[in-house]
């Protein structure tokens, strides 16, 4: 008999993070969801009733420590953790946004999978998958969102490191990179039909913690609905 495998979803009640509870727990996972919020929690938990819960924040290196010290009493080992903690993006031209409310852009879209990172790379079992969630606009200069856009740069590179430090670990770190505006099941009928939905983002991402050696990192990148649980013909694969 195959044993269960076991999840860390961080971030679990964003509208990414529910579609990839959703996706792993109807697959068979043991999903461990986490989320700041305890109310939205118990309303994930409501609709998934196997699914179970911790309320938590990486905000701080002491609240991930300590959060990763309540999963692992959780559970008896890890196969795979999720990250999906981007902040909304900051509608505010670089120029005119303030030193102060630039680090808070940073803070919650680049040094969170920092903290997050360190802390829960440790829990992995051999073979086990991290996978930080980022967004596709590194290359992209889109008017209005300059902040988020440099963060995501800064990610990609991110994981590209961490996955180079890692190498000796047993353990594999990517980053999925989403290229599309992610829709919430409550606004499917009147979404556009090119743009990528919560479930299928789960379904993907399922997609690359199943499949490992298909979908290669550090940089995974999901551009289409067409690609939904299929690997990119050119995989990122540098590391350096």
């Amino acid at each position: 008999m195959t044993e269960q495998r076991i999840a860390v979803v961080i971030g679990a009640t964003g509208t990414v993070g529910s579609g990839i509870v959703r996706q792993l727990g109807g697959a068979g996972w043991q999903v461990i969801a986490i989320a700041r919020d305890a109310a939205k929690l118990d309303a994930l938990k409501s609709c998934m009733r196997d699914v179970q819960t911790l309320s938590g924040s990486v905000a701080s290196d002491a609240q991930a420590i300590e959060l990763a010290a309540r999963v692992r009493a959780a559970a008896p080992r890890i196969d795979a953790v999720v990250t999906s903690i981007n902040t909304p993006p900051a509608q505010m031209r670089l120029l005119d946004i303030r030193a102060g409310q630039l680090a808070e852009v940073i803070d919650g879209n680049l040094v969170s999978h920092h903290i997050a990172a360190r802390a829960f790379i440790p829990l992995l079992a051999a073979h086990g998958r991290y996978v930080g969630i980022g967004g596709g606009m590194a290359d992209f200069t889109v008017a209005g969102v300059g902040p988020t856009s440099m963060c995501q740069a800064a990610l990609r590179n991110m994981f590209r490191f961490f996955a180079l430090e890692t190498e000796e670990q047993n353990v594999s770190v990517v980053e999925l990179m989403l290229f599309s505006h992610i829709v919430d099941p409550a606004d499917d009928a009147t979404a556009n039909p090119r743009e990528i939905r919560a479930d299928e983002v789960g379904e993907h991402l399922r997609a690359v913690l199943e499949r490992p050696d298909e979908f290669i990192g550090p940089i995974l990148a999901l551009k289409s609905r067409r690609q939904i649980g299929q690997p990119e013909r050119q995989q990122s694969r540098d590391v350096a």
